[in-house]
């Protein structure tokens, strides 16, 4: 037989009273209970939970039908910026390392056909 497991006595007087009101799902009362909601949650409280979702998916899809841009929340912004900023900062790591190499190699010059390299250095 399944027991159901209470922290304190006043989460456990809750639970009853909420069962006597009618609150508690039958398939949470049967350990039946298959989806991800709160066992505490009541059906209602779960059905307008996912109409909520449902309408910002919908209203999502409209926005991008239109082209509009959605408004970016606070942390979006800044992981927007760190990204942009780590990005500078590679391509200027990565420009440095193109002038120190320039730098350090020897100019090359491709000697004149039919002339002798040597006879540019010597007179």
């Amino acid at each position: 037989m399944k027991q159901r497991w209470f922290i304190n006595a006043e989460e456990q007087r809750s639970f009853h009273e909420k069962v006597a009101k009618g609150e508690i799902r039958g398939e949470v009362l049967n350990f039946n209970n298959t989806d991800s909601a709160d066992d505490w949650e009541s059906k209602a409280a779960i059905e307008e939970r996912e109409a909520e979702k449902k309408a910002k998916a919908e209203a999502k899809a409209e926005s991008k039908e239109k082209g509009e841009e959605k408004e970016l929340t606070d942390q979006e912004k800044e992981e927007k910026d760190d990204k942009e900023a780590r990005d500078n900062a590679n391509k200027a790591h990565k420009d440095a390392e193109e002038l120190a190499t320039e730098e350090g190699k020897p100019e090359k010059e491709d000697p004149p056909k039919g002339k002798d390299p040597v006879d540019k250095i010597l007179p």
